[in-house]
């Protein structure tokens, strides 16, 4: 490696820091996934020539499935929860049916591919939807710009209805980057990143490394085995390559391409927001449950920013973690065969 690549390597890895810090105080969604593309965007624009290899970007998608397989697992696996099933399949799943109708409305009146915009409008987990955007033939930037739009948007429109409902803005928490772990969860969580990495090379399934490490999650909980754990501090590494991979890949051009379709890509997110808050309505009104269990629930934006405000806003949290989960899970089983789907029609 040369000098002046070493050089701009440690500056963007600096610059990383201090935006994810920078971004975690301002309480902006997905930081640690922002943090890095910023940073990535800007040493792109400054001439750095280089990009996260294949191998590093499969060990990093890993990573991030066992994070969220960890979460995921234990919740879904509470009986007490799914007693509420029908409540929580139309909460996770209506959202999810209304990006695939925006999205298949974006393909067809946009020149976008539907790969791009079924990633791009797709109510899940951003990191996720990017990771496997690029896998599935999208334009990785376009899809990016599509779900940090949909992040902030949807984390906009969810603490002004906390403001309205419960009469404060809820608050973060600061961020915990050496908690105590479980040597052996951490041993299960590097077995599995190592295989589902090496699923994913060998069988050249890109998807594989985020939803195998999810899989394993559900088999240890079911068994009552140790769980995964992922220290937050390689969680963070691990995005910042997914974040760098897209941020590095702009070029001058692609900026100017991209901030051409702002307009129309904010009004799509826009539809998208207020729609997702129309059916929240409908669920409370239907389950008779509390204004602000039934927005957050049926909210398209991140979980984790999501959850933030379901602490701090006496929402039913258990409730909203579950409609959130059962979206994302389906969101990763279904979204390349619908992508498919569209472009046949």
């Amino acid at each position: 490696m040369s000098f002046r690549r070493s050089i701009g390597l440690a500056g963007l890895i600096a610059l990383t820091v201090i935006l994810v810090l920078g971004l975690q105080a301002a309480r902006a969604p997905a930081a640690v996934l922002a943090g890095p593309l910023l940073a990535g965007l800007v040493f792109a624009l400054g001439g750095l020539a280089w990009r996260p290899g294949p191998s590093l970007l499969l060990l990093s998608q890993a990573v991030i499935g066992c994070a969220i397989g960890s979460v995921m697992a234990p919740a879904l696996a509470d009986a007490a929860l799914w007693s509420r099933g029908g409540a929580i399949m139309v909460a996770g799943l209506a959202p999810l049916l209304l990006g695939v109708l925006m999205s298949g409305f974006a393909a067809r009146m946009t020149r976008m591919s539907s790969a791009t915009a079924v990633w791009g409008l797709t109510p899940g987990g951003a990191s996720a939807m990017i990771g496997l955007a690029a896998a599935a033939g999208a334009d990785i930037q376009k899809v990016a710009l599509f779900q940090y739009l949909r992040l902030l948007l949807a984390a906009l429109t969810a603490l002004a209805v906390a403001q309205a409902l419960v009469g404060s803005a809820p608050a973060s928490t600061p961020k915990d980057w050496t908690p105590a772990l479980d040597l052996s969860g951490v041993v299960i969580m590097a077995i599995a990143v190592g295989i589902s990495a090496w699923s994913a090379q060998v069988l050249r399934r890109p998807s594989l490394a985020i939803l195998l490490p999810i899989g394993f999650s559900g088999v240890l909980t079911v068994f009552q085995a140790p769980s995964l754990q992922t220290p937050p501090t390689l969680a963070a590494a691990a995005y910042a390559v997914v974040g760098w991979r897209i941020g590095l890949s702009f070029t001058r051009a692609t900026v100017l391409e991209n901030a051409r379709a702002l307009p129309m890509m904010t009004s799509l997110v826009l539809a998208l927001v207020a729609g997702c808050a129309l059916i929240g309505l409908g669920l409370g009104w239907v389950f008779d449950m509390d204004p602000l269990t039934a927005h957050l629930a049926t909210n398209p934006g991140g979980v984790d920013t999501v959850m933030i405000i379901a602490f701090g806003g006496e929402g039913d949290v258990p409730f909203v973690l579950a409609a959130h989960l059962l979206r994302f899970l389906a969101i990763l089983l279904l979204a390349r065969s619908v992508a498919q789907w569209i472009e046949a029609r």
